[in-house]
């Protein structure tokens, strides 16, 4: 009964902070060389502004049933809502350098990945290459099973495919 308590107060908790991660804080300061910098983290050793960059809402696709499009009183009207160009908010130099940072950032964390996944890949193919016989553990029983040539073929070619995709 505890557990089922903790495990539901948990989750509780996540949904909550979930939710207030509605805007995100990114951090300006200056370098020495006068250099403008931004990250999500403040610098150990310069003082930093703190900026508060909210996240857009998400729009939702239209939906063809209940659209009013369709409906051929109001279609006039909505053509030429649709035809007129919709400009978004314009933002400020702070939140488009704000963005260009987390930016960079999920870029540099995407290329941490890529590079775990390819170690992980050029180890599993050379095992597949090396390995007379390859075993892997049944999660029904928990004892090792001889895996077959042709499911050691198709993992192969998979490993394959997994070391061009992420090893480039």
């Amino acid at each position: 009964m505890k557990t089922t308590t903790y495990a539901l107060f948990g989750l509780l908790l996540f949904l909550f902070f979930a939710q207030v991660q509605a805007a995100t804080t990114v951090y300006k300061w200056k370098d020495a060389n006068g250099q403008i910098h931004y990250s999500d983290r403040p610098p150990p050793d310069a003082q930093a502004e703190s900026l508060t960059v909210k996240n857009p809402p998400r729009q939702r696709a239209p939906d063809p049933v209940n659209d009013p499009a369709t409906d051929k009183d109001t279609q006039g009207e909505n053509e030429a809502e649709q035809k007129a160009p919709q400009e978004p908010p314009a933002m400020s130099e702070e939140q488009k350098a704000a963005k260009a940072a987390m930016k960079r950032q999920q870029e540099e964390q995407k290329k941490i990945i890529r590079k775990k996944n390819c170690g992980i890949a050029r180890r599993n193919l050379k095992t597949l290459k090396s390995t007379v016989r390859v075993r892997k553990l049944d999660p029904k029983t928990g004892d090792y099973v001889r895996v077959s040539d042709n499911e050691r073929l198709k993992k192969l070619r998979e490993y394959q495919r997994k070391v061009r995709e992420y090893c480039r």
